[in-house]
């Protein structure tokens, strides 16, 4: 996708080319406007090349002695309307060109926005996720959260436990809240052993899913994993979002890892 910048750029260049004051805010209003004053011209240049001709046929009728030769005059409107056809054309391309650039200019402006406001969504999930240091409530918010940000049908969360094992579920939730642990998955355990996100298409048995690991300090704790409402197709925009929220739910489910390994050994040191 271009960047704003260059959108821009093009815009007033484009502007420059059509005849509307570069800076001003392009909107369909103005390149109306401009193409009513193309049409306004082209109505008097079609005029007077009626009204040229049938001067022209009075005269090689009445005067042939005429100091403007009636074919002559006939050829120059004519050469005059044939050079405002292909003027009017080439602006009209243009006008086109830059319809297609307001387009792209709005598209990408909803585009970072939308960025911007999952950003803050996602920062808001980091203080959530954080808020505990519980790794079973960590697991259920990640899970939670990440149904909420995509709208999935369910979201599951798988920890590795020891021995580098991938089970069913540590936490699983749908829109209406939890969901029956699932047994494990395949797309789970090739995201584990690649340890790169993937995404699966819908098939006549099965409907999109995608997975992430979880990855703390190059260490892998898991996945987080999604499955889409029927007739929902994932696309590269819902795995940028599960990524940069595995990103973040990693850190929150590493601390709590950590956490509770320390309340084991402070156990440990006191029954010793």
């Amino acid at each position: 996708m271009p960047t704003l910048d260059l959108l821009h750029d093009e815009i007033i260049r484009e502007e420059r080319l059509v005849g509307i004051r570069p800076g001003e805010p392009v909107s369909m209003h103005s390149i109306r406007r401009r193409r009513r004053q193309l049409e306004y011209i082209a109505f008097f240049v079609f005029f007077g090349l009626v009204l040229t001709t049938l001067r022209a046929q009075v005269w090689g009728a009445h005067d042939h002695n005429a100091l403007i030769n009636p074919d002559w005059l006939r050829a120059a409107m004519i050469t005059c309307a044939g050079g405002f056809i292909a003027y009017a054309l080439e602006k009209e391309k243009h006008l086109r060109k830059l319809t297609l650039l307001d387009v792209e200019a709005r598209r990408t402006n909803l585009f970072v926005a939308d960025a911007l406001l999952r950003a803050a969504a996602l920062s808001e999930d980091l203080e959530f996720m954080h808020a505990t240091l519980v790794l079973d409530e960590v697991v259920d918010r990640v899970a939670g959260r990440a149904q909420k940000r995509l709208n999935a049908a369910e979201t599951a969360v798988r920890l590795l436990v020891a021995g580098g094992e991938l089970p069913i579920a540590a936490s699983r939730v749908g829109p209406g809240g939890p969901v029956t642990v699932a047994g494990r998955t395949a797309l789970a355990e090739q995201v584990a052993l690649a340890r790169l996100p993937r995404r699966r298409e819908p098939t006549a048995d099965e409907p999109a899913a995608m997975a992430v690991p979880l990855m703390h300090y190059g260490r892998l704790l898991g996945v987080i994993e999604a499955v889409a409402l029927p007739g929902y197709v994932f696309d590269n925009v819902d795995l940028a979002v599960l990524t940069a929220l595995a990103e973040r739910a990693a850190v929150a489910i590493g601390h709590a890892r950590a956490y509770g390994e320390l309340l084991q050994r402070a156990d440990l040191a006191d029954g010793v």
